[in-house]
């Protein structure tokens, strides 16, 4: 005689239940971050991409607005006419995203450091100029001060002999 076993679920060891378990409630939270952080990703890039036509949609709804407000206040002429735009030359800082702006915080940041950089150099360069034109006037009256006493010096002794 063969004796057939049969495997159930209950009979499985507690402590492989456990495993399995924690397992499954680990990959589940991990899953769940995961995707969140995915679906907070893609909202971040889908307002970096409308931030950056923010200006454009702008003015075209106020371009819609003031079409809207001329066509209430008076009757459309019968005839034909256009409107003349021009393009004002405005700079404006465009929004590039949130590591676009950090790029250009640091760009910023490094060219505004190494003006300081240069101006200091500069400073220092005319402080050593100084310092040696100082240095060079104090050798001057050190050497006169040398002859001066080398002078008062030969005249005391002369002063010595001659008495």
């Amino acid at each position: 005689g063969g004796e057939n076993v049969v495997w159930s679920a209950d009979d499985e060891d507690l402590g492989y239940q456990a495993v399995r378990v924690f397992l499954t409630t680990t990959c589940s939270i991990f899953g769940t971050v995961v995707m969140l952080n995915m679906l907070i990703a893609l909202l971040c890039d889908t307002f970096e991409r409308v931030q950056q036509n923010v200006v454009a949609i702008r003015n075209r709804e106020l371009a819609g607005l003031l079409l809207d407000m001329e066509c209430l206040r008076r009757p459309v002429p019968t005839g034909a006419f256009f409107f003349v735009c021009n393009r004002l030359m405005i700079e404006e800082k465009k929004w590039t995203g949130f590591i676009g702006e950090v790029k250009v915080h640091v760009t910023d940041s490094v060219q505004h450091l190494t003006d300081q950089l240069v101006e200091t150099d500069l400073k220092l360069e005319a402080n050593d100029e100084k310092f040696d034109a100082i240095d060079q006037k104090l050798k001057a009256i050190a050497d006169t001060l040398a002859a001066l006493r080398l002078e008062s010096r030969q005249s005391a002794q002369s002063d010595v002999f001659s008495t």
